[in-house]
């Protein structure tokens, strides 16, 4: 008589506490079936959510600041199938995903070191569009109509992005510098006109490479003053390598 495979044996399954044939994991055939389901499910649901949709809908400060980190070092590919932020911390796109409430990865460009936080959602991808970050936007990006509470914010994030602080040389005296750089004038004139509006703090727009790049400037008090005013009650929504870096020179040179 041939021999057949041996039956599994017989056990108290660990979830219905029933005397039945053991399955896997402790289970019975039926608990083992359900907790598969089950895990289904939850990966199903944790797949569909992978992001906050409707997160650039309402203007927030938490809003603003992504929406400005995007204006910066972002971008919606031409196709409109995703939306890239990228940059060499991977510790400022974890903030911007967290407060997005995304599950979508963060990936190393290995060879240059850059990290990139993509997004392939379609809704997502439109209202940056709406907002005004188009495909290919570096030369022709507009400064989107940022409320006044939530502009420091904005500014904040563009800042993190695309901002340098530092000290020059003025006359054989040092001199605190704020630069903010994008391809596009016409993006940074409006931002020096709405600093200038909230904050009276006045700022100089320079282009150069024959206007393939554009940078606005603030010098000495006026740059302290930006400063203080970008990190005032920021709420923690700042790229903390340039923040204490800031506060840093701001406080040796107002000594």
């Amino acid at each position: 008589m041939p021999r057949g495979k041996p039956g599994r044996p017989i056990i108290k399954c660990i979830e219905c506490g029933e005397t039945k044939r053991h399955k896997a994991l402790g289970l019975c055939q039926q608990c083992y079936d359900k907790k598969r389901r089950r895990k289904r499910t939850v990966a199903k649901k944790i797949k569909e959510k992978r992001i906050n949709e409707s997160f650039f809908e309402t203007w927030t400060d938490e809003m603003a600041y992504v929406l400005g980190f995007w204006c910066a070092d972002g971008y919606v590919d031409k196709e409109m199938k995703n939306a890239v932020a990228y940059n060499k911390s991977k510790e400022l796109l974890e903030m911007i995903r967290s407060i997005m409430e995304s599950s979508y990865t963060i990936g190393l460009y290995e060879p240059t070191g850059i990290y990139h936080f993509s997004i392939p959602n379609k809704k997502v991808i439109q209202d940056l569009v709406n907002l005004g970050v188009v495909p290919a936007k570096s030369n022709k990006i507009k400064c989107p109509n940022v409320p006044d509470f939530a502009f420091r914010h904005f500014l904040r994030g563009y800042f993190d992005g695309n901002g340098t602080v530092g000290v020059k040389d003025h006359g054989g005296y040092p001199n605190l510098t704020v630069a903010i750089s994008s391809g596009s004038p016409v993006f940074l004139t409006e931002i020096a006109e709405r600093i200038k509006d909230l904050t009276n703090i006045s700022g100089n727009v320079r282009s150069f490479n024959y206007e393939k790049a554009s940078v606005l400037s603030f010098y000495g008090y006026n740059a302290a003053s930006v400063i203080t005013w970008l990190y005032w009650q920021s709420k923690d929504l700042y790229y903390k390598e340039k923040h204490d870096l800031a506060l840093d020179v701001l406080n040796k040179n107002l000594k």
